[in-house]
């Protein structure tokens, strides 16, 4: 709570600049668990780049699909539920551009997705998944977050891809999947 309410009086101070019109947070890593409580409690940001952080570090170094059970008190059930970067994603109203790598040992892409998952369908949201990165990102992933700076922070009028189609069904004990991608 201490950091995210330095992060507002951050917010508060750029907004009294009358040279800046928009406001963009970009987190990384633990600072993006803290820009996630700012962009959905603070109106004021116009859009948000999470690196890394999505919560869930209730769970750090258990796997989503481990199979290994959490012991929960109340007290980790309290922070789950209210304190966790991941409960404010629903809160969110500022476009989200989120970008782990799928190998990271500190920050669950699964659970990241979960967390991309509860922000409103109304919010643009993208997500970058960096394959086999650990903890760092490609330059790739530096253009794609200065695209999505350059459309919601400083109103360049870029057509960003549409979300894939995906497609699955089962028949005969076999399962077939179809996959409709936007390469532009």
């Amino acid at each position: 709570y201490e950091w995210v309410g330095v992060a507002k009086y951050a917010v508060s101070f750029l907004r009294s600049r009358r040279e800046l019109e928009s406001i963009g947070v970009i987190g990384v890593k633990e600072g993006a668990n803290i820009g996630w409580a700012l962009a959905g409690t603070d109106s004021r940001i116009d859009c948000f780049v999470p690196l890394f952080g999505a919560g869930w570090r209730a769970y750090k170094n258990v796997g989503k699909y481990s199979g290994k059970e959490l012991e929960m008190n109340d007290e980790r059930l309290r922070y789950l539920a209210g304190v966790d970067a991941h409960a404010y994603a629903q809160y969110v109203r500022c476009p989200v551009f989120y970008m782990t790598a799928t190998n990271s040992e500190r920050f669950d892409c699964d659970r990241g997705i979960d967390t991309v998952c509860r922000i409103a369908g109304d919010v643009p949201t993208l997500v970058n998944l960096a394959p086999g990165f650990s903890d760092a990102l490609d330059l790739q992933c530096m253009r794609n977050v200065n695209l999505f700076l350059a459309k919601y922070l400083l109103g360049f009028r870029l057509q960003l891809p549409r979300e894939p189609k995906l497609g699955i069904k089962t028949e005969n004990k076999k399962v077939a999947v179809e996959v409709d991608l936007d390469f532009s």
